[in-house]
């Protein structure tokens, strides 16, 4: 189905646009100091926010793929496809517009973004039962309900917000995502070494894109664990 896949993943990436004039527009009208900062801070900030409503958008689906896989053992191959041409679309619009903007574990997960929406598109078959690649749609459906992290990375360049708030928003994402990362991880580390998947060239590939992934994760998890109440240090 790569001929409704591809036009799909295209038309969601010229949506990114849109949604973040949208998104903008409405944060500096609620936050006029955003006006101050620097035109890439505030790119930053927009793309964050905007990320943030895309996977809020698509938790409850992620979470209805997450249960029939886990319980049921069904791969609902048409709705993954769709999800996760959405769930790639503003990190690919990300690398080609703000890649240099971006800190080094940012732009290698969201290249390997680029490479799984590749994936998803035209080659992935999620029915595949011997195909090890079909558990991105774990990792990106275990990802979508930690929408509270890009809300976190966004607000806390905003100077109007109060240190409190952003503390209270920084735990919040650090309880939301030390959870649905580690079932991510705990699942990845099923499949890959209790499933019995048919190992190839370039399983490796796999297992390197994955690693890079929950590298940043892990950079993340840190970042939101010194801004929040688990540590005295305060935010800057």
């Amino acid at each position: 189905m790569w001929w409704i896949i591809v036009p799909w993943q295209i038309l969601c990436c010229f949506a990114i646009d849109p949604l973040w004039m949208f998104t903008g527009k409405q944060l500096k009208h609620y936050f006029p100091t955003i006006k101050t900062k620097s035109i890439g801070r505030q790119a930053y900030i927009i793309k964050n926010i905007a990320k943030s409503i895309i996977l809020m958008f698509l938790t409850p689906p992620a979470m209805w793929v997450i249960n029939r896989i886990i319980f049921y053992n069904t791969w609902e191959s048409a709705m993954i496809k769709t999800m996760g041409a959405m769930y790639a679309a503003s990190d690919i619009v990300a690398v080609f517009k703000m890649f240099e903007k971006l800190p080094l574990t940012t732009k290698i997960h969201h290249l390997c973004v680029c490479v799984f929406a590749f994936l998803n598109a035209v080659v992935i078959d999620y029915n595949d039962s011997t195909s090890i690649w079909r558990n991105t749609a774990m990792l990106a459906a275990f990802s979508a309900p930690t929408y509270g992290v890009n809300t976190f990375l966004g607000l806390r360049c905003i100077d109007s917000i109060s240190t409190r708030e952003k503390k209270r928003l920084a735990n919040f994402a650090l309880s939301i995502y030390s959870f649905f990362i580690t079932a991510s991880f705990i699942w990845q580390c099923f499949a890959i070494l209790i499933l019995p998947y048919g190992w190839a060239w370039h399983s490796w590939f796999y297992l390197f894109a994955v690693a890079m992934i929950y590298y940043d994760d892990y950079s993340l998890s840190r970042y939101l664990l010194l801004h929040s109440d688990c540590t005295k240090q305060s935010l800057n």
